[in-house]
């Protein structure tokens, strides 16, 4: 596999590019293993994280990805206590182009995400610009699983069942069909991963 992360220190003219692009993800989490949540940006097609320090001053951003990522995000996903990344972009990362991917960027606990593990939607045939992502435990099983909607293809939420090792099964729920007692979680999960949606201009 050819390597995703680009360990940079930006360049002020590409600093400022990206950064003139509104976000459509901010997420919070300790990434570098310091105790401080540290924040974690998708902007403009591109994934910043930006490290904190104990005082809560953001230090400029040192990691970035640029794949077309659409939607990203941070959890335990592995069973290890550390913080990895999932990230759905509309590039196919392991070929340079095709219908978008899926895929963990794994922490080695200090920051650094020098590999990635793919991961296989197959209730999926193509990602576009609508898809976005969530985790959660939908499975009650006390791991950390992930959903992909992807509105402008349904209303099926294409919810991952993580097997506690980073592994996931997908299926997909059709918020109109699944059972009573499951319909209105999957009914809000849907509509909050639908919100996301709203005033984010589509590229």
């Amino acid at each position: 596999m050819k390597p995703l992360i680009l360990i940079l220190t930006l360049s002020l003219s590409t600093l400022l590019n990206t950064q003139s692009a509104p976000p459509t993800r901010i997420l919070f989490a300790d990434i570098n293993g310091d105790g401080n949540p540290d924040k974690v940006v998708v902007a403009g097609g591109t994934l910043l994280i930006y490290n904190a320090t104990a005082a809560g001053v953001f230090n400029p951003a040192a990691i970035v990805l640029l794949y077309n990522v659409q939607d990203a995000a941070v959890g335990n996903f592995r069973g290890s206590g550390i913080n990895d990344l999932a990230v759905l972009s509309t590039q196919n990362v392991s070929s340079g182009g095709g219908t978008g991917s899926l895929f963990l960027l794994l922490n080695d606990g200090t920051g650094t995400f020098s590999n990635y593990s793919p991961i296989s939607v197959t209730t999926l045939t193509a990602f576009d610009t609508s898809c976005r992502l969530a985790k959660g435990d939908f499975s009650g099983r006390l791991q950390v699983d992930l959903a992909v909607i992807c509105p402008a293809q349904g209303l099926s939420i294409n919810v991952g069942v993580n097997d506690g090792v980073g592994n996931f099964h997908f299926i997909a729920v059709n918020t109109q069909t699944v059972a009573p007692q499951m319909q209105s979680m999957f009914q809000t999960l849907y509509d909050q991963l639908k919100s996301a949606l709203q005033g984010i201009a589509k590229p």
